[in-house]
């Protein structure tokens, strides 16, 4: 049973059929490089905006903060080294430089699931404890929790790493760079359940379940009843009966405070993306754990499947920022304004 892995691969995880070398550019390495130059402007640009703009620096852009910036350490630390790899038939770099890049490879590739799955559990917070996210989900709490989960995914998937680095690695014999999967069969298939399908399986559960408990408070919101003694001014409740004129009652909708409750735009705005993410993992993920996983599993391995769920995968970094972009007003302001600097 041959259970070995390529870099050429453009995976998250380990092959079990090697494709056949080759010395020259084809039409695969070449879009890969066009999504390399894509996304490493995008995934920059909508940084930057980040960056010049306080007003959007909200506890929970931090997480997409975070998604960008794995985003980017995606498409320019791995994908140069797998098409250099790719056109050059086979791994030139040396030993010390493969340790690099699977660990790259591995701790990246786990982390960009993880950064969506960290905002589908914000967003379950958000709608299921709307007081604690209020008063507790600040900018260091939201700071501390991607940096948590740097560290989480460190700790699950360096043991493989190196254990393949100090015991498994024989580039004497292939002149490609993978992890050894057979030496530590159990442990990889333990990970790459964990790494993958857990934060897979959070995405696409937290959708109707955010969705569903936004419907029923947007109808528990509309349904509510007006008391005819009772006017709201701006966010505030004034009392009109008679003998407590001027009496002002705080509150709101179902007496919960008015910084819950945010206007209609800044809401869709925040729904939207959260919306168009799951969409990113269901169509870009999905695929590409379903292959690799058979062929870590059965050994199943086909070049035009892997292709296409390749391209598939490696354009997340192309549309999250693109959804950035269209979802958020402020952000195409501030890039507006960069390019009328520029000009």
């Amino acid at each position: 049973m041959n259970l070995s892995g390529l870099l050429g691969n453009f995976s998250n995880a380990t092959l079990a059929h090697q494709p056949e070398n080759s010395s020259h550019w084809k039409p695969f390495p070449i879009a890969v490089l066009v999504i390399i130059c894509l996304g490493a402007v995008l995934n920059i640009l909508v940084l930057l905006t980040f960056l010049k703009s306080g007003a959007i620096r909200t506890p929970f852009n931090i997480y997409l903060v975070n998604l960008l910036i794995t985003n980017l350490l995606h498409v320019v630390l791995i994908k140069p080294l797998e098409v250099a790899s790719n056109v050059l038939g086979g791994w030139t770099l040396g030993y010390s430089a493969c340790t690099y890049f699977l660990y790259a490879l591995y701790i990246i590739n786990a982390e960009m699931i993880h950064a969506h799955a960290l905002i589908s559990i914000n967003r379950i917070w958000a709608v299921t404890f709307p007081i604690s996210y209020k008063y507790r989900h600040t900018k260091v709490t939201a700071i501390a929790i991607c940096v948590a989960n740097w560290i989480y995914v460190n700790a699950l998937l360096l043991p493989q790493i190196i254990r393949d680095a100090v015991w498994y690695r024989e580039l004497q014999i292939t002149p490609f760079c993978f992890l050894h999967v057979k030496p530590q069969y159990s442990l990889i298939v333990f990970t790459e359940f964990w790494c993958y399908v857990v934060p897979a399986v959070v995405i696409a559960g937290a959708f109707p379940y955010v969705m569903c408990k936004r419907r029923k408070r947007t109808i528990a919101f509309v349904t509510e009843e007006p008391n005819p003694e009772i006017a709201t001014v701006g966010s505030i409740k004034v009392s009109l009966r008679s003998g407590h004129k001027g009496t002002i009652r705080p509150g709101g909708p179902n007496d919960t405070p008015s910084e819950l409750r945010t206007s209609g735009p800044q809401r869709s705005s925040g729904y939207m993306i959260f919306t168009a993410l799951t969409v990113t993992v269901l169509v870009c993920w999905i695929p590409n754990i379903v292959f690799f996983k058979m062929n870590l599993l059965v050994e199943y391995y086909d070049t035009t499947v892997y292709e296409i769920v390749a391209s598939l995968f490696m354009l997340q970094a192309v549309t999250d920022p693109v959804f950035f972009i269209i979802s958020l007003k402020d952000i195409r302001a501030n890039i507006r304004k960069i390019f009328c600097l520029s000009v």
